[in-house]
């Protein structure tokens, strides 16, 4: 389902972030098919249910 969110914004120009906490491998294919719809997508490993990682992951960007 977070895939299929992140091309369906994708194709209405929204640039992306994909986040994920397990399968990175998942993360790098959806980020393709986001930036086949030519707008910007980075992929960040962290679990936001954590708030001191939510705060890393958002100084990051």
């Amino acid at each position: 389902m977070g895939a299929a969110t992140a091309v369906l914004l994708a194709k209405k120009g929204c640039n992306v972030v994909i986040n994920y906490t397990r399968s990175e491998e998942e993360a790098i294919s959806t980020s393709k098919l986001v930036e086949e719809q030519n707008v910007e997508c980075i992929v960040v490993k962290a679990n936001v249910a954590i708030d001191k990682n939510a705060k890393r992951w958002y100084k990051q960007r």
